[in-house]
């Protein structure tokens, strides 16, 4: 739940918003066939991976008609057979709940987004074994994108898919410059990633390999990229929090500013 006490402006609400729409257009854009549509007022993120992760219906709109939102999952997704999900807040579920259950969405992941703001001045050093390089040349990327599959439980060459993209710049708010890879004893063991969007460093990609975790690397991660985030001019911080992390998180001072559930069909009886 939302703490209780002042409600924060609605236009962080917004510029977080923009922030977590912005890394998924981003990432359809540097993917070939990719697709970023408006419909019935809601953006729509088609990347085309595997999954329905990364293709999406942003609820966090009111959606002007529902007739075009049907027609648009209809076009981007049913007629190209691709995994989708529903995001929705509290105050935009009703009018959607509709459409979820018309497309069979009964799988939820509720899973808060947490903001911390203002950055602060003073922040603890990663511990001594972890390094942390930013992702430029073209294997540190591959160890980002390798390294973050593993640690979500995805196989290795999930990600793949993004290394041309990331490599060439083209990925708008989301660029190698705000990639991070953590080694230990070089060994890569950890990732991070930074989508800035006007005065928000988005936090996204946040991976620890299983044997590497509970030692503060995530943390660690999580800080340079707000870090990097406040040298560049941002002013506050962003990040949605699966349940291992938000302990984490709201340790480091962000707290939850938002409730998104996810939508999503429930795999079939047997399928992990």
């Amino acid at each position: 739940m939302i703490p209780k006490g002042r409600a924060p402006e609605s236009s962080l609400l917004e510029k977080c918003h923009r922030n977590l729409v912005g890394a998924f257009e981003s990432l359809a854009r540097m993917i070939p066939g990719g697709d970023v549509e408006r419909i019935g007022g809601l953006t729509a993120v088609r990347t085309g991976m595997p999954g329905p992760s990364f293709n999406l219906v942003f609820g966090l709109d009111h959606p002007e008609s529902m007739a075009q939102v049907r027609e648009g999952v209809e076009r981007l997704f049913l007629q190209t057979n691709t995994e989708f999900e529903i995001v929705t807040l509290p105050e935009t579920f009703d009018e959607l709940e509709p459409i979820i259950q018309e497309m069979g969405l009964t799988e939820r992941n509720d899973m808060p987004g947490m903001l911390l703001d203002p950055i602060p001045d003073a922040l603890s050093d990663p511990p001594k074994e972890l390094q942390i390089r930013k992702a430029s040349s073209p294997k540190e990327v591959t160890d980002l994108l390798r390294t973050g599959a593993i640690g979500f439980g995805a196989p290795a060459s999930y990600f793949d898919v993004w290394k041309a993209g990331l490599l060439a710049g083209e990925a708008g708010s989301l660029s190698r410059d705000a990639s991070y890879v953590g080694y230990v004893g070089g060994r890569p063991a950890a990732t991070s990633l930074r989508v800035t969007t006007g005065d928000v460093a988005g936090i996204y990609f946040v991976s620890t390999l299983p044997e590497f975790r509970r030692r503060g690397f995530g943390e660690s991660m999580t800080w340079r990229a707000v870090v990097d985030g406040r040298r560049a001019g941002c002013r506050l911080s962003y990040l949605q929090a699966s349940k291992m992390g938000r302990p984490i998180y709201a340790r480091m001072g962000f707290r939850i500013t938002e409730e998104y559930s996810e939508w999503k069909k429930r795999p079939p009886t047997g399928n992990p």
